[in-house]
């Protein structure tokens, strides 16, 4: 996970615009936080829905969801609705890397079936975890 040294460390982002629901990119702080994972030295991917294509800002695009185990962590970022429509929270129970979800992307029951699952998983804003 993110405890360490972050050089060569692969990270999903998921949700990349503003707010949810919207295609819309600018002033959107996952894609700050992106350039700044980058600028450490990671190797980012990201995910949104609304992102047509495999590229977005250099930044390659998992939409598809699928092997998440070859990220070192995952950071949840916008709950756009579509990932509650294919599952997100089931998938993410196989992930054994960290998890962070910076803006209640995941319900608290999601989170605690993550956490009793074993999953490294914070939350920010969040006096539960």
């Amino acid at each position: 996970g993110i405890g360490k040294r972050l050089d060569d460390k692969k990270i999903l982002i998921v949700g990349m615009s503003y707010r949810n629901d919207v295609g819309d990119f600018r002033s959107s702080a996952a894609v700050d936080l992106a350039g700044m994972c980058k600028d450490a030295g990671c190797i980012v991917d990201c995910s949104d829905p609304y992102i047509e294509g495999d590229k977005f800002e250099g930044y390659s695009v998992n939409n598809s969801l699928e092997n998440l185990s070859c990220y070192d962590s995952i950071v949840l970022c916008v709950s756009h609705t579509e990932y509650a429509e294919r599952d997100l929270e089931n998938r993410l129970l196989v992930y054994k890397g960290f998890i962070l979800d910076t803006n209640e992307v995941l319900s608290k029951d999601a989170l605690r079936k993550l956490v009793l699952n074993g999953s490294n998983v914070k939350a920010t804003g969040r006096g539960d975890l």
